[in-house]
Parts: structure tokens; C-alpha cells; sequence
């Protein structure tokens, strides 16, 4: 299956969010003493994303966010489903301001999603990816437990 088909199958972000978390959590720990941390919306957050291309971003994403965060930090991502994206913002807690590779943009693109960068010295960055929510046979599958056309 091709990247830009697999582009086209729906996931579960909240999930695949849980499993890096889960997978990158000791090794934060272990390096600098930073605790990384997931929130989520009640409702499943459903994407129309390659999963590849979102865990690779992510990973990225948070590896960035530890080796700017100040140790003991926290590191916690956020995701919610809206009708128009599912929103997933990672929030370094005081960190110095966090540079986003050419690599990660490169993969955004390719995930047909989009990425804000907001940071301030002293009070952390946020890196905010919004996703395309998942749409089959025309119907918008999103949020709180209600269905979107």
C-alpha cells in the first residue's frame, strides 16, 4: 500500500498518542528527569492520517520538546476532536523555545495537516498539529459522540 493511500485510512489519535507516551516515557525520564503526560478528549479522536506519518511526527515532536525542557519538566500532550480537525498540542512546561527541523514540516505536509509553533522564553513552547478528521462515505465521525455531515 502506498503512503498516499494509507494517508486515506482512518485512526485513533488518542491511541497511537498513548503508545508514544508510553513507548518514550522512561527514556525522558531517564535523561533529564522530564515526565511526559497525555490528556484526551472522552471521545475517540478520528484522523484521516497515515499512522506512520503521525507517530513519526509526534516521536519527533516530543524528542524535540525534551531536549529543550528544563530538567524536571513536564511534557504533556493534549488531544481533542472538533468537526473540522483533531487537535493535538504537545506543552513544554518551561523550556527555552523549541526549533522545528525541516523533517518534521516535511512530514506534516505529508500528512495534510498543519503546525503552529508558540513559544516565549521562560513559559514554554506548544507545538499545535491540527489533523484532518476522518470522514467515510461522506459522513464525519468526530465529536462528542455525535456524527457530522
Amino acid at each position: 500500500m502506498s503512503s498516499e493511500a494509507a494517508a486515506q485510512n482512518p485512526i485513533e489519535a488518542a491511541a497511537l498518542a498513548q503508545r508514544v507516551v508510553a513507548n518514550m516515557s522512561e527514556a525522558a525520564w531517564r535523561a533529564r528527569r522530564i515526565h511526559l503526560a497525555l490528556h484526551k478528549d472522552p471521545v475517540q479522536a478520528w484522523a484521516t492520517v497515515s499512522a506512520q506519518h503521525l507517530e513519526q511526527i509526534l516521536v519527533n515532536l516530543v524528542h524535540i520538546a525534551i531536549q529543550w525542557e528544563l530538567p524536571g519538566g513536564v511534557i504533556l500532550i493534549d488531544i481533542e476532536s472538533q468537526p473540522e480537525a483533531v487537535i493535538i498540542r504537545l506543552h513544554g512546561s518551561a523550556g527555552e523555545i523549541c526549533p522545528v527541523n525541516r523533517r518534521v514540516k516535511a512530514l506534516v505536509k505529508k500528512a495534510n495537516a498543519s503546525l503552529l509553533v508558540e513559544s516565549a522564553p521562560g513559559k514554554g513552547s506548544c507545538f499545535t498539529l491540527k489533523l484532518p478528521p476522518a470522514i467515510s462515505d461522506g459522513v464525519r465521525h468526530t465529536c462528542c459522540g455525535k456524527v457530522y455531515e
